[in-house]
């Protein structure tokens, strides 16, 4: 089983990816670009899935982050994908996933310092 760290570092990681890949870019870039749309929710995809892997004792230390929201959102991209929003989309990647990214990468600085 992967240590809860390797989880936290994989969502840092892509939203990162997220946000190098939106940088420059236009909302209509989601319908115009296969290959970006498909980087961005493949990177959504691992956000969640690795969102899912941390313990529920793990999340709830950590209520300010929306762990069921990722999850969620992972779900409905792999399941729902002829489906969705591309305006909700662009803002969960230009919006909420800085935020995102700030508040993991805070929880692996205090957490589990190198």
């Amino acid at each position: 089983m992967r240590r809860e760290v390797v989880y936290l570092e994989d969502i840092v990681r892509a939203a990162g990816e997220i946000l190098d890949f939106t940088r420059g870019r236009k909302p209509a870039d989601l319908v115009a670009d296969a290959q970006f749309r498909n980087a961005v929710l493949f990177s959504l995809t691992v956000i969640g899935e690795a969102a899912n892997s941390l313990s529920t004792e793990f999340q709830s230390t950590h209520p300010e982050v929306p762990w069921r929201e990722l999850t969620a959102l992972r779900n409905r991209i792999v399941h729902g994908y002829f489906a969705l929003d591309d305006g909700l989309i662009w803002e969960i990647v230009t919006i909420q996933t800085p935020v995102l990214s700030e508040q993991v990468a805070e929880i692996l600085r205090v957490e589990f310092p190198r």
